[in-house]
């Protein structure tokens, strides 16, 4: 691939996004006819010659409340501007795609369900994908087959975060400071090693992890909620991180529960920002939360005016290092700080080292996470 040599399409889900990364990578964006008819089809034309150009595809899972547009419908116009590409003898069609449509559903958690990310990973007939911040890592294999694998490139937002907390929240404090002032929280189970990377990153020794049991019969509904009672939260702020926030039920339980606990202020680091039903209501209205950051993987210029806690950050210039990258030949790794090693001191409570026979507990992969002495 080559950057002379390829072109930028966008979607109609996050057109503001791939304005930003063809003015950062330099690469044309392309204009494209897209509307619907009036029984909402897609009616989409792409307006100038791409023979033999490669592609990169920007589009996102979200969906439009103003507009009555559902993520399926951006689905729908992901597969057509696919169809679209192929039939005008494109090159390579590379689809970043910031947040994954129906990445939840990674796995059978009940009898009789589908495994939905990979249904959607079917009908996505692309040479490669970059995404970020998979809500599980093993959707990296649910692209293409075994004969005919696709590449998927599971970008981390962890460097954008670690930049705004040193320039922002730690700004002139040394790592003694933050580490009596701030301790870092997982909501649940399935974020303590995203977590715990997190906290490697920004120096942090102080950890807190939630327990929670959701009722699968009914979606967004948490049910009990526990503190593993890790370390002492008294008069510390809490950084709580967590992969996407749909209706914030999981999150405003977790702050209850912190605050009940000595947590004064609480920091909330979301990379996906869905806000669905009143969530950006409660975050405005809770006294606790001080900041709330999340990245525009998923449109959020509507949401500001919503609620002035939110602090948005752009991941524009990543993936158009990505893409520069792609073009190339340059490694991915040095994107992120993933691959750095994360040293954490404080010590493992003996009910995460005993339970492993208890599956509702802790994930499997957290009780064979290495921590350092």
């Amino acid at each position: 691939m080559d950057t002379r040599n390829s072109i930028i399409i966008s979607g109609s889900s996050h057109e503001e996004l791939a304005r930003e990364i063809s003015q950062s990578c330099g690469i044309p964006l392309i204009p494209c006819r897209k509307t619907r008819f009036a029984n909402s089809e897609w009616n989409f034309k792409i307006l100038e010659n791409i023979r033999n150009k490669d592609v990169f595809l920007i589009q996102t899972g979200t969906f439009d409340r103003e507009e009555n547009i559902s993520i399926n419908d951006y689905i729908i116009e992901t597969i057509i501007i696919i169809n679209a590409c192929r039939y005008s003898s494109c090159g390579k069609i590379t689809l970043i795609m910031p947040f994954y449509p129906y990445c939840r559903g990674d796995k059978k958690d009940e009898a009789r369900t589908p495994i939905s990310s990979r249904a959607i990973a079917d009908i996505l007939q692309v040479d490669r994908v970059v995404t970020m911040d998979l809500h599980s890592a093993q959707q990296q294999g649910f692209f293409g087959n075994g004969t005919r694998p696709i590449p998927v490139d599971n970008i981390y937002s962890l460097g954008i975060f670690k930049k705004y907390f040193e320039q922002n929240i730690f700004e002139n404090m040394t790592s003694e400071e933050i580490n009596k002032k701030f301790v870092i929280v997982s909501p649940d189970e399935g974020g303590i090693k995203r977590t715990l990377k997190i906290a490697g990153v920004l120096g942090l020794t102080n950890y807190e992890f939630c327990h929670k049991q959701r009722i699968f019969d009914k979606p967004g509904v948490v049910g009990d909620m526990k503190l593993l009672n890790i370390c002492n939260l008294q008069n510390r702020n809490a950084i709580i991180c967590d992969d996407i926030c749909d209706s914030g039920g999981t999150l405003m339980k977790c702050i209850d529960l912190l605050v009940a606990n000595g947590v004064k202020d609480v920091y909330c680091v979301i990379t996906h920002g869905i806000f669905t039903k009143n969530a950006l209501k409660n975050i405005s209205l809770n006294p606790h939360i001080k900041k709330f950051i999340v990245t525009n993987t998923i449109p959020q210029y509507s949401h500001k005016s919503k609620c002035p806690k939110l602090e948005i950050l752009s991941v524009g210039d990543l993936l158009s290092d990505v893409i520069n990258c792609l073009c190339t030949g340059k490694s991915l790794s040095d994107l992120s700080c993933f691959n750095k090693k994360i040293k954490v001191k404080s010590k493992i409570p003996e009910i995460i080292k005993t339970n492993t026979e208890n599956p509702n507990l802790l994930e499997k992969e957290f009780i064979e996470y290495a921590l350092q002495p």
